[in-house]
């Protein structure tokens, strides 16, 4: 029996899968960045290879959302670029928002016995890595991440001069027990 083609099979699947999952994340934000008024043209993956012609693809729709989004943003926030784990507020509440949505996915995946160590497009890099979490966790970035810190900062009053690296912190001390994830992540 021939393994090569069911190999091929499963690879073309895979790119396919992939295509998918970035083509819905791509036309969440384009939403996003339409109710807020900024404008993103329509980028669709299609017809990609190999994993490197589509993470090249992906890295390209992403310089020019967050250059959208940055537009979207109050000016004290001085946001150049996404850059996880830098200090300035705006990564800051991306990474804690990505982490924690990574969580959750993690969770429902344990929850379920299926395995997050293999991935569509991310692979692992350390034992505990869960590629298959951060392929799922692509497609809610735009309407539970992104939108909510887009929402918060543009409500936030305080200027510059009052957040410095020093006093990151009073923004993610919670006042009150925040609501379990998991009610919510269950209407999704």
């Amino acid at each position: 029996m021939d393994y090569s083609y069911f190999c091929l099979q499963a690879k073309k699947n895979c790119f396919a899968s992939a295509e998918k999952v970035l083509n819905l994340k791509n036309q969440r934000r384009e939403l996003m960045l339409k109710k807020y008024g900024a404008l993103l043209s329509h980028i669709r993956l299609k017809n990609y290879h190999t994993s490197q012609k589509i993470m090249l693809a992906e890295g390209c729709a992403a310089q020019l959302f967050w250059k959208q989004f940055s537009l979207l943003l109050p000016v004290w926030c001085n946001f150049r670029a996404r850059n996880p784990g830098s200090n300035d507020i705006v990564n800051r509440l991306l990474d804690i928002g990505y982490h924690h949505i990574t969580s959750v996915v993690k969770k429902i995946l344990e929850k379920y016995d299926v395995s997050p160590a293999l991935g569509i497009l991310h692979v692992a890099r350390a034992s505990k890595s869960a590629p298959l979490a951060y392929d799922l966790v692509e497609m809610f970035r735009a309407d539970i991440v992104e939108t909510e810190v887009l929402k918060f900062l543009r409500i936030k009053k305080t200027t510059n001069r009052y957040i410095t690296p020093k006093r990151h912190s009073h923004f993610f001390i919670p006042h009150k027990p925040a609501p379990r994830p998991e009610v919510f992540y269950q209407s999704i």
